[in-house]
């Protein structure tokens, strides 16, 4: 928990017990985890540290001092020039108190850091393609010339966390998918083809044709169902097939059945006006 104190402190060569870097942080345990962990970007602190992993080894921290958070900036740049006067080679990218943890305020943050390939708005655009799994993390590397581990951090919310990136529907096009929102309500309204015609008419399998049916995949498109007819149950009609029954004049009620995949008793019902009464003959269409 914090309680309103800064540590400076020390990473440490563990080969020859020499101090490589300067910082402060608020929990040391995290922030030593962070800097062996985190080594995405292309600094001298990080080439130090893989080094060090490469060997089998890794540094150790040394707290120097414990200050209160009004003056640590004044006591980093004093443990940084005081290190530099005794012969210790930093791996600091600056002379100190200039941090400001993760914030869009820090001088080096985001694109305003001198290692940053990418701006902004190619963060977002990113974060759009693997959300919406057009390519994979390597490919989107390749396409912003970083790499894989870069990609990971972005999407992952451990790199570039200033920016308030929201979970995005995306105006890219998904090459993978085969049907188009008509397509799928198509499919979801059918009433003439089985699953497999439908499958061979839009050149999908006949598992997904199943999922879109039973409400699985595009669940966000809503079928044709009057509120009457929710009220009423599980019904096989919407209030247009009903219509349609109601003023056909060619087809015969045992072709109907067929069609609207009900029973001709249920036919005879509505054209005998005994269900679905709130429908009425359209005259126009009858005549």
């Amino acid at each position: 928990m914090y309680n309103g104190m800064v540590y400076i402190y020390a990473l440490v060569d563990s080969r020859d017990d020499r101090v490589r870097y300067i910082g402060r942080t608020v929990n040391p345990e995290k922030r030593l985890r962070k800097h062996i962990n985190e080594l995405e970007f292309d600094t001298h602190k990080n080439r130090w540290i893989k080094k060090l992993l490469s060997l089998n080894l890794k540094p150790y921290m040394i707290i120097i001092q414990c200050v209160e958070e009004t003056i640590w900036r004044e006591r980093e740049k004093f443990w940084i020039g005081k290190c530099k006067e005794l012969g210790f080679s930093l791996t600091n990218g600056s002379l100190g108190g200039d941090g400001f943890g993760s914030g869009k305020d820090h001088p080096h943050c985001g694109e305003r850091s001198h290692v940053s390939k990418l701006k902004e708005y190619e963060v977002f655009q990113i974060v759009d393609l693997y959300q919406n799994k057009i390519y994979s993390m390597g490919k989107i590397g390749n396409l912003y010339n970083v790499t894989e581990p870069v990609i990971r951090g972005i999407v992952h919310r451990r790199l570039w966390k200033h920016l308030k990136i929201k979970s995005l529907k995306s105006t890219y096009i998904n090459f993978r998918q085969k049907l188009s929102k008509w397509d799928a309500q198509c499919i979801l309204d059918n009433k003439l083809l089985n699953r497999t015609q439908l499958s061979k008419k839009y050149n999908i399998s006949v598992t997904n044709v199943s999922q879109i049916i039973n409400r699985k995949r595009w669940k966000h498109l809503k079928t044709e169902v009057s509120m009457s007819n929710r009220i009423l149950g599980n019904r096989k009609l919407s209030d247009r097939d009903v219509q349609y029954i109601i003023d056909n004049k060619l087809l015969s009620r045992k072709k109907m059945s067929v069609m609207f995949g009900v029973s001709c008793q249920t036919i005879d019902r509505i054209i005998n006006r005994k269900t679905w009464k709130h429908l009425t003959p359209n005259i126009k269409q009858g005549i």
